[in-house]
């Protein structure tokens, strides 16, 4: 249940619906699209989902409560219902009007195809550095998406100083909404990647769709992309009436904020941030490796500069960022190094993955890496996956590794290579790939696990 209620009158405002009769006076109702919680005092907004819809539950509410509907649904008698076109939409609305009535609120979205969810905890930890964790609002888990987003806003309530809300999206015409509905005093768009083609179709069209974060910001607030990255013009050209941000690695020096990836283990690294119009720089040490995270922190720190947060505060935020999951996430069982990754996994994020255990691990310690297939990734998939083999062939050719590759994708695009390694090794399901794992492990050894989250990898378990 949300915190945030509701009068009648406040609902048909929010959503432009029309009482089928007129609910009690004087009352006020909290949202809950759960009909198996739900309670007197209550407004019941049923979902439309791929494998249920809500509305079939509208007769079987208890006593004392509301509810939403579409349009041309069957009504029980007596329950008082707004009916309203979209009730997907009536919630985002409902959650854009709480919003409004938090003026002060500083609210950061962020949306990008990787590290979006890393961006949003190095934000929470900065707020929460800047004004302690009771006054910052997060979006919570994978709550990103068209239901998530409102359910996250509707927790907003007057003593939140601060919120950073993750948007995602995998079809054209999501991430409008979820901007409409948060009204961001700051927008990121980390990175354009390979991600979700088979909707968005290509790289433009992820840049294009992402760039939609931009359209409800406030009318002084700050817009923030990457320098460099596949799709630049597109977000350029939708960031061009705010203020804008870039930020990017140190090598480029048109960065707004910049970031230099000063030293890394597998356990932690330290980063120098460069703030260019100011020529300040803040140095710190975290628990993050990898030369994507630095790149990651500069993006964040973008925003929480734009938020006119000190830099000694972004920097003891940063210092103190966790991030949830299975993301590079070690742990040493055995006497073995697992470190399993396998959260999600795009080509970039695979690579950037990668990158990190090849620049930290010893040249002595024998390296298993486990992959598991990048899903949509369109009609480009196989190539996308021939292009991960050779980063490996080409990354770890110094290294003493083995590669064990599961799912059909990767078989494929093995099997229209010129050639592949004796060292590689295909798997068809996940036992078999598990009793293989334990067949070769051996203290020592570092085991690392990358894949998309429906193939399974985030849930083997170090043997």
């Amino acid at each position: 249940m949300t915190k945030a209620v509701f009068t009648a009158d406040e609902l048909a405002t929010a959503t432009g619906g029309v009482w089928n009769i007129t609910p009690p006076a004087g009352s006020c109702w909290s949202i809950n699209t759960d009909s198996r919680t739900i309670r007197s005092g209550e407004c019941f907004l049923p979902i439309i989902g791929e494998k249920f819809d809500g509305h079939t539950f509208l007769d079987k509410l208890p006593p004392g409560v509301i509810a939403l509907s579409q349009n041309n649904y069957p009504l029980p008698e007596g329950l008082p219902v707004l009916l309203v076109k979209d009730t997907i939409l009536a919630y985002q609305n409902i959650a854009r009007f709480h919003r409004l009535r938090m003026p002060r609120l500083q609210l950061v979205a962020v949306t990008g195809s990787v590290g979006k969810t890393s961006v949003k905890e190095m934000l929470r930890a900065i707020f929460t550095a800047a004004v302690g964790e009771q006054s910052v609002l997060y979006t919570i888990g994978n709550t990103n998406n068209q239901i998530g987003v409102p359910q996250n806003l509707l927790r907003l309530t007057p003593d939140i100083a601060y919120a950073v809300i993750e948007m995602g999206t995998n079809h054209h015409g999501e991430i409008a909404p979820l901007s409409a509905a948060a009204l961001p005093n700051a927008a990121i768009v980390n990175t354009i990647a390979a991600c979700h083609l088979e909707h968005l179709g290509d790289l433009e069209g992820v840049a294009r769709e992402k760039s939609a974060i931009y359209s409800s910001l406030l009318p002084d607030g700050c817009a923030i992309y990457p320098v460099d990255c596949a799709g630049q013009k597109l977000l350029a050209s939708a960031a061009d009436k705010f203020h804008a941000m870039t930020f990017g690695e140190s090598s480029n020096k048109d960065s707004d904020v910049s970031a230099e990836y000063l030293s890394g283990s597998l356990n932690g690294s330290e980063v120098r941030l460069n703030f260019r119009t100011s020529g300040c720089s803040i140095t710190f040490a975290w628990g993050l490796t990898g030369r994507h995270q630095a790149v990651n922190a500069a993006a964040a720190a973008a925003a929480a500069s734009a938020l006119n947060i000190p830099p000694e505060v972004i920097a003891q935020g940063l210092a103190n960022t966790v991030l949830p999951g299975q993301r590079m996430n070690a742990l040493e069982h055995n006497g073995c190094l697992w470190i399993n990754d396998a959260y999600n996994a795009n080509p970039q994020s695979m690579k950037s993955s990668l990158n990190s255990i090849a620049e930290n691990i010893l040249p002595d310690r024998q390296l298993l890496l486990v992959l598991g297939d990048m899903l949509e990734l369109g009609e480009q998939e196989i190539f996308y996956h021939q292009e991960i083999l050779e980063f490996v062939r080409q990354r770890f050719a110094d290294c003493q590794y083995r590669l064990l590759l599961l799912g059909k994708r990767f078989a494929r695009a093995a099997e229209q290579l010129d050639q592949t390694a004796e060292n590689w090794q295909f798997f068809d399901n996940i036992d078999q790939l598990e009793n293989h794992i334990r067949y070769l492990r051996k203290p020592g050894m570092t085991i690392f696990l990358k894949s998309s989250n429906s193939i399974g990898l985030s849930k083997v378990e170090p043997c």
